[in-house]
């Protein structure tokens, strides 16, 4: 199986360093331009499935690549992005003075933390990885999952690493893509070769092999 997760299009939080998690925020003039550099850098794919968050920003970008194919979007709100709780909406620059700890990128990471409100990481992997651990067994040909920054670094450790506690070394900017081919014949553990993360190439110049 060939697996493409992505991460959505710039967003005018993004643009303005704020905290997404269950907020909407429309695409940025640069987010509309990378959603549509991204649907063509996609488009020569004989893709089979197409996968996103229900969160618009996931939603509309997932749609811009499955328009090119015909094929519909199955969104799901296992793979929507992690909740923040009182932390959406701020600042990030601001969050990572006042709550330092929380925000820390490095290991080792606290898998339960939670702001008020919000999720910590271990319950963002317990909706979102038996979701893909349910689209890797399926095995269908070439698919492609738009979802978000943490959700994606959660799914990525998960398949690379089989250690979400790792999540935190991927990064993914706005619309990049990561493909994997995944093997999960038999009852061992699912075999993943990386082709590619966080790429952006396409953002630049539209191609893409």
């Amino acid at each position: 199986m060939r697996l493409f997760i992505i991460r959505h299009g710039e967003t005018i939080f993004n643009e303005q360093d704020r905290i997404q998690g269950n907020i909407e925020s429309p695409f940025s003039e640069n987010g509309r331009k990378q959603v549509e550099l991204l649907a063509k850098a996609l488009a020569n794919l004989k893709l089979d499935a197409v996968y996103s968050s229900k969160r618009g920003r996931a939603l509309k970008t997932a749609q811009a690549i499955a328009g090119r194919h015909n094929l519909p979007v199955s969104s799901d709100d296992a793979i929507n992005e992690r909740y923040y709780g009182i932390y959406e909406g701020r600042p990030v620059g601001d969050m990572k003075v006042e709550h330092s700890e929380f925000f820390a990128r490095e290991p080792p990471l606290d898998l339960d933390a939670k702001p008020e409100g919000g999720e910590s990481i271990n319950e963002v992997a317990a909706r979102a990885l038996p979701f893909v651990d349910k689209i890797a067994a399926e095995g269908h040909g070439t698919c492609i999952l738009v979802a978000h920054g943490i959700v994606n670094k959660i799914i990525l450790a998960h398949l690379i690493d089989g250690d979400i506690s790792q999540s935190y070394k991927y990064r993914q900017f706005n619309a990049c893509i990561n493909e994997l081919e995944l093997d999960s014949k038999g009852k061992g553990k699912t075999k993943v070769r990386v082709i590619r993360l966080n790429d952006t190439s396409h953002l630049s110049d539209g191609n893409f092999k």
